[in-house]
């Protein structure tokens, strides 16, 4: 089956090969996990308290980002579906800050403003 994008479901991107791997790097996303259901309830899960309330400290939304991203690449798209918050929102006050501390990594550092970008917390 094809999603709109004309890309299989939950490959937004169409960057899956013949085999289901990923071309080019080949570190797990929520988007290429055989588990995709389950690991989607537990991010939703570990997100609850940012869906829940509308106004959380930035610290608070700082360290959900962090526990969500950490042994997996996370896109500012799914972040913001996951947190139920405003992406351009999220990558100013917190993306680009967790990055500046060294928090976070990016999947293509030397672009950051790569289409396919995708963060995971350093550990």
């Amino acid at each position: 089956m094809i999603g709109k994008s004309g890309a299989p479901p939950g490959n937004k991107d169409g960057n899956q090969g013949k085999n289901g791997a990923t071309s080019g790097n080949n570190e797990k996303t929520l988007g290429n996990t055989h588990d995709f259901p389950r690991e989607r309830e537990d991010l939703l899960e570990i997100a609850r308290p940012a869906r829940e309330k509308s106004r959380l400290s930035p610290e608070e939304l700082r360290r959900l980002i962090l526990i969500l991203c950490t042994d997996r690449f996370l896109t500012l798209h799914e972040l913001s579906q996951l947190l139920k918050r405003d992406s351009n929102g999220l990558r100013k006050n917190h993306i680009k800050k967790l990055v500046e501390m060294k928090k976070l990594r990016l999947r293509y550092p030397d672009v950051p403003s790569h289409r396919n970008q995708a963060y995971k917390t350093v550990q």
